[in-house]
């Protein structure tokens, strides 16, 4: 068997006599399988730490009864997206079918950039966006908040009082689901990624039902990848991984697995050079 049918069997039967006997043999794979033994354990006493709220069995069944509508491919055509020459300032969400205007000025390549850029992330190929944005006119207050939200690693999410203790203004949760409304850059500054403490999704500018289907998105997606032959790792979307053959393909969830299974990170798209916004923040 192949590293790639090993871990596919292990990821769904266990160690058996065969793949024994391969991770005997193949000190990658070992690492690979501690680490995976590792997450799955750290997720259990995590998980066992953790009080639920009291409406999360019924928001669980509701989404296994009504799973959110897939695909999201179609919504790609439906931005109109402005730009400076220094980066984004505006992304709509534009009723079907309506005409796009020409895209010309000093803002174009952001301006295409991140429409490519969409189209990947809604199809679930892109993890984190490589498009500057240009935030100046806003106050001051609504550039702290945005600039914190943008930290929320792609599959995960925050409550709207750790945002507000995160730039210093622990009473301003309210303060800070205004300036995530007005968010003029939505996706690429992840507001959707910040929610209420009872853990319901809450509003969204681009409409409350995209919302909960952008959070199961990113739920199904593994954000980093990496190439078991060379022992690199990525972030999905990068330019490096979209050539590497699928027996030679591994999916992690966090860049610590990564590199607790021995790969170094890309130096082009740098996954290890994010700094995530930390749960809990201080109470």
């Amino acid at each position: 068997m192949t590293c790639a049918q090993v871990r596919e069997r292990l990821r769904a039967e266990g160690p058996g006599k065969a793949t024994r006997a391969h991770l005997e043999e193949c000190p990658r794979c070992r690492q690979w399988w501690e680490a995976e033994q590792a997450s799955e354990r750290h997720l259990a006493t995590a998980l066992r730490s953790v009080q639920a709220p009291p409406s999360l069995l019924g928001r669980v069944l509701a989404a296994v009864e009504h799973p959110p509508a897939q695909p999201m491919a179609d919504l790609g055509d439906r931005f109109l997206i402005e730009a400076t020459q220094a980066g984004l300032t505006a992304i709509h969400l534009v009723p079907e079918g309506a005409l796009s205007t020409p895209v010309t000025g000093p803002g174009r390549r952001w301006v295409e950039r991140a429409a490519a850029e969409l189209r990947e992330y809604l199809v679930g190929e892109r993890a984190f966006f490589d498009v500057p944005w240009d935030l100046r006119t806003l106050p001051p207050f609504s550039r702290r908040v945005l600039e914190v939200t943008a930290r929320i690693p792609f599959g995960n999410t925050r409550t709207y009082a750790e945002v507000a203790r995160a730039i210093g203004a622990p009473r301003a949760s309210r303060a800070v689901g205004n300036a995530l409304g007005a968010n003029p850059v939505p996706l690429v500054i992840p507001c959707h990624r910040v929610i209420r403490g009872d853990g319901s999704t809450g509003g969204y500018g681009l409409g409350p039902d995209l919302k909960p289907r952008l959070l199961a998105l990113e739920a199904s997606v593994s954000p980093f990848v990496g190439r078991a032959s060379i022992a690199a790792v990525c972030r999905l979307g990068c330019d490096r991984p979209r050539s590497i053959p699928e027996g030679d393909r591994v999916h992690f969830a966090r860049f610590a697995d990564a590199r607790a299974a021995g790969f170094r990170p890309c130096s082009n798209c740098r996954p290890h050079a994010a700094r995530p916004l930390p749960y809990g923040l201080g109470a």
